[in-house]
């Protein structure tokens, strides 16, 4: 089996994550990992490196771009500028604002794995061209609950300045939305701190949206609920 070098940028939690995944892997031979922090690995197929270009002159394969979402684009800029006919996952969002990238030498793929799921799958085979009156979308989570490396109010889901927000953190409602159901277009929406978390990013969000399949549609995402929810509920003249 042909072997491959991997790049990790970013080790916060789901950098650890891709680290621990590519590290299991008989094909992967080498992986990279960049990051400032102190990170004590004691396996022999990870080198560590400070700076992203460190590893400009060896050979890699993968790269997958897990630092903070306002270091997305210059990241994947530097990759993109060095590297050719690479793969380059960027994790979601994969941007903290609109970007144009220009021209890509590398494929890049954006890491919204959910829409993968069988659910999912199954709502775009049967669901993407009906006609539908009302469809109501919630992510209620508790961010306190999320990483066990990190303080809640430490990680990057809590600054403004690292791409925090629960609309970016919990992009994946509109990326399944858009994937099954086309464009969408906001008929209104509210984005606020609503809870006592000691952050200064938004932890509720709610869009009122339509398009020309969907009458109504609703879409919810919280920070703070104490009871984890994660559904879709469609209504047609014919079911729910």
């Amino acid at each position: 089996m042909l072997k491959i070098n991997a790049a990790v940028i970013g080790a916060g939690s789901i950098g650890l994550k891709h680290i621990g995944i590519l590290s299991k892997l008989s094909y992967v031979k080498r992986i990279y990992v960049v990051t400032k922090t102190n990170l004590k690995i004691t396996n022999s197929k990870i080198v560590v490196v400070k700076n992203l270009r460190h590893i400009f002159n060896e050979k890699i394969d993968y790269f997958i771009i897990s630092n903070p979402t306002t270091y997305h684009y210059r990241t994947l800029l530097k990759i993109n500028n060095n590297f050719s006919n690479k793969i380059i996952l960027v994790e979601k969002p994969l941007f903290d604002k609109y970007q144009i990238i220009g021209k890509l030498k590398n494929k890049v793929f954006v890491a919204y794995n959910l829409r993968f799921h069988p659910i999912i799958q199954y709502l775009k085979i049967n669901f993407s061209n009906k006609k539908i009156n009302y469809i109501s979308v919630r992510s209620l989570s508790n961010l306190k609950t999320w990483r066990t490396n990190i303080k809640y109010n430490l990680s990057s889901s809590s600054e403004k300045k690292f791409g925090g927000g629960v609309v970016k953190d919990m992009s994946h409602e509109f990326d399944y939305i858009t994937y099954i159901f086309g464009r969408i277009n906001s008929i209104n929406y509210f984005k606020k701190k609503l809870s006592n978390l000691k952050i200064n990013t938004e932890d509720f969000f709610k869009i009122i949206f339509s398009n020309k399949n969907i009458k109504f549609g609703n879409l919810e995402l919280a920070y703070f609920s104490k009871n984890i929810v994660r559904d879709i509920n469609i209504h047609t003249n014919n079911l729910t």
